[in-house]
């Protein structure tokens, strides 16, 4: 009897240790299941801030992109606006000085024909004194022929006295 008690005993303390065994086994499963489970959690939250972070860089990139395209079609229009300014100076320095040659020619041709004028008036000036002093001489001349012309019939009537 105290035989079978032993064995009822070890029987019974071999299924308890092989239930605690057991119990043990599935703890360690669930605890493992539970690892994975996080470690999957964890690896898909740290692929998810990677995407998150990718696309915050590429979204980044664009702006600058953007950015640089827009300063540089800002640069081209300002560049293009200062050569049609130049171009609009240019051409308004161009008619200045196109009218002030224009002016320079025409004060140029008033100055020659005030100029020849005034010679012509100074040449008719010295004809007409030219011609003054020939008539003088002239009516000298007859003044003196006929004077000389008296005297000699002075003389020659006194003569025949």
């Amino acid at each position: 009897r105290m035989k079978q008690e032993a064995l009822d005993k070890r029987k019974e303390e071999a299924r308890r240790a092989q239930e605690e065994n057991a119990r043990a086994m599935r703890a360690d499963k669930e605890e493992k299941e539970r690892q994975v489970t996080a470690q999957k959690k964890s690896a898909d939250e740290q692929q998810k801030a990677e995407k998150a972070k990718i696309a915050k860089e590429k979204a980044a990139e664009f702006k600058a992109r953007q950015d640089a395209l827009a300063k540089e079609k800002e640069e081209k229009e300002r560049m293009k606006q200062e050569a049609l300014d130049k171009r609009k100076e240019e051409a308004r320095r161009a008619q200045e000085e196109n009218a002030r040659a224009m002016r320079a020619d025409k004060e140029e041709k008033e100055r020659q024909v005030t100029a020849q004028k005034k010679s012509a008036d100074e040449q008719q000036k010295a004809e007409k004194a030219k011609i003054a002093k020939e008539k003088a001489a002239e009516f000298k001349a007859r003044q003196d022929a006929l004077a000389k012309e008296k005297e000699e019939k002075e003389r020659m009537k006194q003569e025949a006295l």
